[in-house]
């Protein structure tokens, strides 16, 4: 029994492994049948694809097909109406290549000479091709790129005034010389029209030349040799033919010098009329030369004279602009030594920034004292862009004494760059008289005039900066803002004289930092002040004199422009400075 169960438990395996090999086929064939199916659908999509380009290049290639068809029927058409239509004898085609080239370059324009009936068969029937391919080769070879030349347009049609007319209203800038050339039975006419050019103002755009080619050319001959044959007489037209052709050479060189020399850049050119060989015969060559170099020779001269004349003008106006800039350079060093001055015997330099004259409105409606608000002219002068710092007031107290002795380190707040502080009106006056003999300059304190000039440097705000400060502009405790600003940084002490924001006169610290020390006598409102910005010393109270600006301990309203404080003139605290004042050079 245990042998035949183990044996239907086998049949059971076996079984169950043929059933997952069956199912595992069906899945594979189903993977098949799905990828079959998928390349089926992108080999359908890649002949859609393939079938659709083809397509739209068929349709390129058909519409690119029209395209040109159209545009060379247009062109055609276009042709057909420009032969017909249009005003000029040059093609559309023709007149954008001109318009294309520089216009620095003159077009010279020769038309098929005309030969009126009667005339010598030969002027017929060589005379006229002969000049027009003579005339080309002429200009190629002697005007090469300086001018362009145009006569093959023109062989099976005559062109005449009108035709000037009417290619001049389509060139107007080009500057052009057009030649019509006539020779009747007896006579020849070289007849020019120009414009667009100098030449052709002085030429009254036109230049003729006529005469009888008979009377001129022929009789000579005839005298010369006597009897005349058929063939001698052929030989003779071909031989004034030849000459004729010369003319219209050495009048086309004559115009093309003419030009060089009054519309060139060069007024020195050489012209071509004595270098080139027109091919007139010796016995008439000085005749029809001569006249036109003498005018040639003429022009020219006036033209290097006026070249020579504009040349010294320009000359002159460049040395005069030389001088000025010199004497501006020297203005400008010598501004910049008098703004700059050196201390003797230190290395130490006493920075000033010019003050222009000018009006100004001086006090404000904050404070009785600062009242009334009045108009006061203020004469040029300099004025320290800085306090007077420590390490310049050491400097200066070592200088021999003039009246008073003076601290040589008085400041609470030491550094070299920091605002002297803690001197008194009496101490920056000997300062000033000692700094004085030093540099050979009168120097001084700030009338209180000049002093909120310089502050509101143009404006009429509370402060120089506008109607409020921040502490990153002026040192002042920031614990009491002005006009709504926000409580800021209070330093409780001075900053560097160079430090925070200058004015717009370039102009430090007249904000802050330390009050300064003005020249006038102190006075409780503006009633009687002078209006010539000098300093009130008459009347007021003689006791006080002038502080302005403010310092590091005051709030920001006693930083204002307007705002005015007082001491007495032997005071001293770590709150009083000063700046100096100097006249304009």
């Amino acid at each position: 029994m245990k042998a035949f169960a183990d044996a239907q438990n086998s049949l059971v395996a076996v079984q169950a492994e043929q059933n997952k090999l069956q199912k595992a086929r069906l899945v594979l064939n189903a993977i098949e049948l799905v990828q079959k199916a998928e390349l089926a659908q992108k080999e359908r999509e890649l002949k859609e694809k393939l079938c659709e380009i083809t397509c739209n290049l068929q349709r390129e290639l058909q519409q690119n097909e029209f395209q040109n068809r159209g545009e060379l029927q247009a062109v055609q058409i276009q042709s057909k109406w420009d032969e017909k239509e249009l005003p000029t004898i040059f093609s559309r085609r023709e007149l954008t290549d001109i318009f294309a080239q520089k216009s620095d370059f003159p077009l010279f324009i020769c038309s098929k000479i005309q030969i009126t009936e009667g005339s010598p068969k030969y002027f017929q029937t060589e005379l006229a091709a002969e000049l027009e391919s003579k005339m080309l080769t002429f200009a190629n070879s002697t005007f090469r790129r300086d001018v362009r030349f145009y006569s093959r347009f023109f062989k099976d049609r005559d062109v005449f005034d009108v035709n000037a007319a009417q290619l001049e209203t389509i060139l107007p800038n080009t500057p052009c010389v057009m030649s019509f050339s006539k020779l009747t039975r007896s006579n020849v006419h070289f007849h020019y029209k120009l414009w667009g050019s100098q030449i052709a103002e002085i030429l009254h755009e036109h230049y003729d030349l006529e005469f009888s080619w008979r009377e001129e050319f022929l009789q000579p001959l005839l005298d010369s040799v006597g009897e005349v044959s058929d063939h001698n007489l052929d030989n003779i037209y071909e031989m004034i033919g030849d000459w004729l052709t010369s003319l219209q050479k050495l009048i086309a060189t004559f115009l093309m010098d003419l030009y060089a020399i009054v519309d060139g850049n060069n007024p020195f050119y050489m012209p071509k009329l004595d270098r080139v060989n027109v091919g007139l015969p010796e016995a008439v060559r000085e005749k029809y030369i001569q006249p036109y170099a003498e005018i040639l020779e003429r022009v020219q001269k006036e033209r290097i004279d006026a070249f020579n004349e504009e040349l010294r003008r320009q000359q002159d106006a460049a040395y005069r602009q030389r001088q000025t800039e010199l004497q501006k350079q020297r203005d400008e060093e010598a501004r910049r030594k008098a703004l700059n001055i050196p201390i003797p015997n230190t290395n130490l330099t006493l920075e000033l920034a010019a003050i222009k004259e000018d009006d100004f409105q001086m006090g404000s409606n904050q404070n009785s004292n600062e009242q009334p608000i009045h108009p006061v002219h203020i004469k040029a002068f300099r004025i320290a862009k800085y306090t007077v710092t420590q390490e310049l007031w050491k400097a200066v107290a070592a200088m021999p004494k003039v009246k008073d002795d003076l601290n040589a380190d008085p400041s609470r707040f030491k550094g070299a760059n920091l605002p002297v502080e803690n001197v008194s009106w009496h101490d920056a006056q000997e300062f000033c008289k000692r700094l004085s003999n030093a540099i050979k300059q009168p120097v001084r304190l700030p009338t209180e005039a000049e002093w909120e000039y310089a502050c509101r440097a143009g404006t009429n705000t509370h402060f120089a900066f506008g109607d409020t400060i921040t502490p990153s502009q002026v040192n002042y405790d920031g614990n009491y803002p002005f006009g709504g600003a926000a409580k800021g940084q209070y330093r409780v002490t001075t900053v560097a004289v160079d430090s925070l924001a200058k004015n717009d006169w370039g102009l430090y610290q007249m904000h802050g930092n330390v009050w300064e020390w003005c020249e006038d006598v102190w006075h409780d409102n503006y009633n009687g002040a002078p209006s010539d910005g000098s300093a009130w010393m008459s009347g007021g109270d003689q006791s006080y004199r002038v502080l302005r600006g403010g310092s590091w301990s005051h709030y920001a309203g006693h930083c204002r422009s307007a705002c005015r404080g007082r001491n007495i003139p032997s005071s001293r605290c770590n709150i009083y400075g000063f700046r100096v004042v100097l006249p304009l050079l």
